[in-house]
């Protein structure tokens, strides 16, 4: 990432969400676009949304998983600001984050409204 911004989040999200990230997503045609990889250490879960053609890195969620409450918290939210000549806000990062994860991953992250 070349202007990396990184906040946090804190949405809560379901085991069955937990499981569909873990599984992620690998795009079989051009069409898709998207890849989203993941990573577990220590009872946290980094989600990584790169862009399929070129493997680029675009948006990161670190999920901290609970295992004794069945649950698990998107803590922090990394996006890249600038891409070529383009800003990207916020807001527009996560609900692209939470589109990509509904539609490829089929995840709900039912409090979260996209």
């Amino acid at each position: 990432m070349e202007a990396p911004i990184t906040v946090p989040w804190g949405i809560r999200i379901s085991n069955d969400d937990v499981a569909k990230l873990r599984a992620g997503f690998a795009s079989k045609q051009m069409q898709q676009r998207w890849d989203i990889k993941t990573e577990e250490t220590a009872g946290v879960l980094t989600v990584r949304i790169l862009r399929s053609w070129t493997n680029k890195l675009c948006l990161v969620m670190k999920v901290v998983i609970n295992s004794e409450v069945g649950d698990a918290e998107i803590t922090d939210f990394t996006w890249e600001s600038r891409s070529g000549g383009d800003t990207f806000t916020e807001d527009e990062c996560k609900k692209m984050a939470v589109r990509l994860c509904r539609g490829w991953c089929d995840c709900d992250f039912g409090e979260f409204e996209a």
